[in-house]
């Protein structure tokens, strides 16, 4: 009985050793290559994926992109018109909307910030809301357009912060090696042209 006992005790322990370090590592323990033995203090979840704070995007390129810190928090951009947008007002875009309550621009696909403050437009019935001013005049211009994005649209990503291309016929793009690139707002195109084997997969 007692050597049962002992053995059981020893299994124990040795669970214990083999599960400590997982329970002192996680996701806290992971870098983003940017912070280089360091915690990165943006990291989004296991998978590393970090967000523009403005437009809702996935930042491609920590490295590169433009940033701002913000009360001891470093905040990445997908793109650089992005940044001085954040640096106007950070709080802004800091607060984090519930899953739920999250609004869509129906032209640039990020998200809407601010519902209250946001520009927006109605069309048959229903309310629009806008990223940014720009938005609203092309959203106008063609309803339909953006209203209902076609299918094909919709599986269409910009190769450079990963965004959705919603309209194929508005979207700025660039011919690389015979394929067509579409980009989901300016700022994305001449990051792509400047070294497209970088975006390129």
């Amino acid at each position: 009985m007692k050597k049962i006992v002992g053995i059981i005790v020893v299994l124990f322990v040795l669970a214990l050793v083999i599960h400590a370090p997982a329970a002192t590592g996680g996701t806290h323990g992971q870098t983003c290559g940017v912070h280089s033995g360091a915690a990165c203090p943006v990291m989004k979840g296991a998978s590393g994926q970090v967000t523009c704070p403005v437009m809702g995007k996935k930042v491609a390129d920590l490295k590169n992109a433009p940033k701002s810190v913000y009360k001891g928090k470093t905040y990445y951009f997908c793109c650089p018109d992005c940044k001085p947008k954040f640096d106007k007002d950070p709080a802004k875009f800091i607060k984090t909307a519930s899953a739920k309550g999250v609004v869509m621009c129906p032209v640039m696909g990020g998200k809407v910030a601010n519902t209250k403050t946001a520009p927006k437009s109605t069309y048959k019935g229903k309310t629009y809301y806008f990223c940014c001013p720009g938005c609203k005049p092309k959203f106008d211009k063609s309803p339909a357009t953006y209203a209902k994005p076609a299918a094909a649209n919709a599986e269409i990503k910009c190769p450079v912060s990963g965004g959705k291309v919603t309209s194929l016929k508005t979207a700025e793009k660039s011919v690389y090696k015979g394929k067509t690139y579409y980009f989901c707002c300016p700022g994305c195109k001449p990051q792509f042209d400047k070294n497209p084997e970088k975006y390129v997969r």
